[in-house]
């Protein structure tokens, strides 16, 4: 009778991206045309795991010898190319990994540039890496911006005072001046606050922010919970440094 051959997980590649709290990172790792060969031809299976995970499965001895040896004197290389379905996501992450791939490793990583393909992984394929488990991590950082409010008034007065506060004091911001901007179909003008530190990416955050009017008769709250500012919302004040939020008073 016919047994399908059992097979063994022979080398796990993760990635973790600290833009996300959660494992929707909405990515995909996909082997070359090249790599799909070799992987067919030898019975490797390349799955994904989970979310941020993918493995290939090699079968187990009694079955290999029913395909083509992986590795026969000349080095083979494996290549993967990471992709993803968000448009942001080179806007907000890192084109490197933030940990140095150790010399004595076999594979390595690098950006792509390309407005399909993130990055490409390599595997180098020698006596040594079809002998044991590897287990592959790939750690993207975010990057960091500035995060600027440019706050819209109906009625501009000397006498008005706008502060913004985040509520455990993580961030502070300063007032840079008032700018001309385009809202509305019109130029207007508005208030620049820009934080005094870069922040870095996150799909969601802890931050409440406030918005007061600060009078000689007393602080008026004007937004207890002001909206944060969007990854591809870029300043054109700063457009390398910054991203931005339009806020109508």
């Amino acid at each position: 009778m016919f047994r399908e051959p059992v097979y063994d997980i022979w080398i796990a590649i993760t990635i973790t991206h600290s833009y996300f709290d959660t494992k929707k990172y909405d990515l995909s790792l996909e082997p070359s045309s090249e790599t799909l060969t070799i992987l067919e031809e030898s019975g490797i299976l390349f799955r994904q795991y989970d979310t941020c995970t993918w493995v290939l499965r090699n079968p187990m001895k009694e079955d290999a010898v029913k395909f083509k040896p992986l590795f026969e004197n000349a080095l083979s290389i494996l290549r993967f190319e990471l992709k993803s379905n968000n448009s942001d996501f080179h806007f907000y992450t890192q084109k490197e990994i933030t940990i140095p791939v150790p010399k004595n490793n076999n594979w390595r990583y690098c950006s792509v540039e390309s407005p399909n393909i993130f990055g490409q992984l390599e595997i180098l394929l020698t006596k040594e890496v079809l002998e044991k488990r590897e287990t592959i991590k790939l750690n993207f950082e975010s990057k960091a911006k500035f995060w600027e409010y440019l706050l819209i008034s109906k009625s501009i007065s000397e006498e008005m005072t706008l502060r913004l506060f985040e509520k455990k004091n993580q961030l502070s911001f300063d007032f840079v001046g008032m700018v001309d901007i385009e809202a509305f179909g019109k130029q207007m003008s508005a208030y620049r606050f820009v934080t005094n530190k870069k922040v870095q990416l996150k799909d969601s955050y802890e931050f409440s922010i406030s918005l007061w009017n600060i009078t000689p008769d007393g602080d008026q709250l004007l937004s207890y919970n002001m909206p944060n500012p969007q990854t591809q919302s870029i300043s054109k004040f700063d457009p390398e440094n910054a991203i931005t939020c339009m806020y109508y008073i």
